[in-house]
């Protein structure tokens, strides 16, 4: 009976296996196509050149690490650096100060994306040879099994009374029914470990094509920094053009463009206050939290919206500021609030909003995103929540590096062309009446 039990046991044993070895042909294959073993790697594991590759891997690894937080560090100084230079008296000499240090911190984020970059690489060489090292494991599982395997077939096929009439006792016939039950536990043992094996490949498997995207990701990112860093060094040789690098042109320059600046931004408060007038509370949401999410990461207002008086930020050229203004370093990722379409985007800079992207969502709400350096999106295109739309920066009537981000009734917006570019006009309402809390 116990012989009888045994080969049903076996039978689904062998099952299972013949199930999980057709299951495995995948990740198989995947070794074939991916890893290039050699005899006597297959038999030996991972060559001891490869350990000594994959340790300095590690090594490296460590190395990078050790360089993020050091470029951190230094990011974190010029921060502060800036901030304290923005606070000067404005002259020429502070202007390329801040401009010069800004250039720095950007090319600080350059090698800090870089490093990233070659961290990202590293991780993905190294994972290179733990799934080759997965591989060599399952196949010398598979081969032990195969083993396993060929022994209970051969007991299998033998009748059990020609299986007791071999023994030369009943000891020596208890003794082999409980080796060929040990081995069907062997067996059914290697099955579990060949699955977990199989399991942590998969793994390694996804996590290395999870940091392909993630390098792909941080090549984009490279080159918007770098675009970036180009808009900053021009603006830079644009002063140093305008006031040929002399202390009265720069003042002369500043005092003709601020009197701008304030005529413009008097006219937008002007135009804007008649239309807010207009807006239908009906045709726009309920005032809640979360129906648009905020366009960056970090929540730090400098000013919000409503009339100046209340906002702290008084001056002559208007009364009521129409968005929340986010404080930021130049080259800060912008994302879209929400789902919809650009409408229109322009450059009035150095004038209001200076380089500007306004887009139009289904809940009959319109964004704008102004000061920007760089744009990544243009109109007519489907955008969604969350997607990178651009890159901060101190474009336009801007006093430092920041987002201005207003919201405005969307059946209000519209666009009208001035000497200066094309201004974005319409009936605004608060941002913070639709974004969530801090």
């Amino acid at each position: 009976m116990r012989l009888i039990c045994y080969k049903k046991n076996f039978i689904s044993a062998f099952i299972i296996f013949t199930l999980f070895v057709s299951f495995f042909a995948t990740t198989a294959v995947f070794g074939q196509e991916e890893t290039e073993t050699n005899t006597e790697e297959a038999d030996n594991g991972l060559s001891e050149e490869k350990l000594i590759e994959l340790e300095q891997l590690q090594k490296e690894l460590e190395v990078k690490e050790q360089e993020a937080r050091e470029l951190e560090e230094k990011a974190e100084e010029l921060n502060q650096s800036i901030e304290e230079t923005q606070k000067q008296k404005d002259s020429l000499t502070k202007e390329i100060q801040l401009l010069n240090s800004r250039i720095n911190k950007l090319n600080l984020d350059i090698k800090y994306t870089q490093n990233r970059i070659s961290k990202t690489n590293l991780e993905i060489n190294s994972l290179e040879y733990k799934i080759e090292e997965k591989i060599f494991e399952i196949e010398n599982k598979t081969k032990a099994m195969t083993s396993v395997i060929q022994s209970l077939y051969e007991a299998e096929q033998e009748q059990p009374l020609i299986a007791i009439l071999r023994n030369e006792s009943i000891s020596d016939m208890v003794a082999q029914i409980n080796y060929l039950s040990t081995l069907e536990s062997q067996l059914l043992a290697n099955l579990r470990q060949l699955k977990d094996l199989r399991d942590n490949l998969t793994n390694e498997k996804r996590k290395q094509e999870g940091l392909k995207t993630d390098l792909t990701k941080l090549k984009n990112k490279l080159a918007d920094q770098q675009n970036v860093e180009a808009w900053q060094r021009q603006q830079k040789n644009q002063v140093l053009k305008d006031t040929k690098n002399q202390e009265k042109e720069y003042r002369d320059l500043l005092v003709e463009t601020n009197q701008r600046r304030e005529e413009i931004a008097r006219e937008i408060f002007e135009l804007e206050e008649k239309i807010r007038l207009t807006i239908d509370p009906n045709a726009i949401p309920i005032k809640r939290p979360g129906v648009l999410g905020w366009p960056v990461e970090t929540h730090r207002i400098t000013q919000t919206y409503g009339p100046t008086s209340k906002t702290g930020f008084n001056n002559d050229s208007y009364n009521f500021h129409n968005g929340i203004d986010i404080g930021l370093p130049a080259g800060t990722p912008v994302f879209s609030a929400g789902e919809g379409e650009v409408i229109a985007n322009g450059n009035v800079s150095p004038y209001a909003y200076g380089r500007w992207v306004a887009i139009k969502h289904p809940n009959n709400l319109v964004t704008l995103y102004g000061h920007l350096s760089v744009v990544k999106v243009s109109n007519g295109q489907s955008v969604k929540r969350g997607e990178l739309i651009a890159y901060s920066g101190n474009t336009g009537f801007s006093t430092g590096p920041h987002l201005h981000f207003t919201v405005y009734a969307g059946d209000t917006f519209k666009t009208v062309q001035r000497w200066f570019g094309l201004l974005p006009l319409g009936g605004s309402v608060n941002p913070l009446d639709y974004l969530n809390g801090k």
